[in-house]
């Protein structure tokens, strides 16, 4: 695409999540989408519109990947867009109910505690903390 000289769009981001969505467990590819858009929005000052930012964070809750879901939450928030809590919370419970429950073990790497560190982030935004 780009070397036809065509910039993609946040519509082109929008089908390629929810192409990589539905195929189902291709949560790296919309990780490296992520980081493409936030670099696009970031040199071209493209918007993304509350559609595509929904779905890539349905994405990423699903996944698990919360230290990126609340990158997209901070930039939802910034844009002043509605997020439906409800949702991600119902969806959270869903997959990840078990996710982080207990104490904190004794021993942890430093990438350990950042994940946990993003993904009690996360269900406290959420409301179950």
């Amino acid at each position: 695409m780009r070397r036809l000289g065509h910039a993609p769009n946040a519509q082109t981001f929008h089908s390629m999540v929810t192409g990589y969505a539905a195929v189902g467990g291709k949560y790296i590819e919309v990780t490296e989408l992520w980081g493409e858009m936030k670099s696009l929005a970031y040199n071209t000052s493209m918007k993304f519109d509350q559609e595509l930012l929904d779905s890539v964070l349905y994405t990423f809750v699903r996944g698990g990947f919360f230290s990126r879901a609340n990158e997209v939450l901070e930039m939802i928030e910034k844009a002043k867009m509605f997020i439906d809590k409800y949702k991600y919370r119902t969806l959270f419970l869903k997959y990840h109910k078990t996710l982080h429950k207990g104490k904190a073990p004794k021993f942890q790497t430093e990438s350990q505690h950042k994940k946990r560190e993003a993904a009690l982030a996360f269900k406290n935004w959420i409301g179950l903390c």
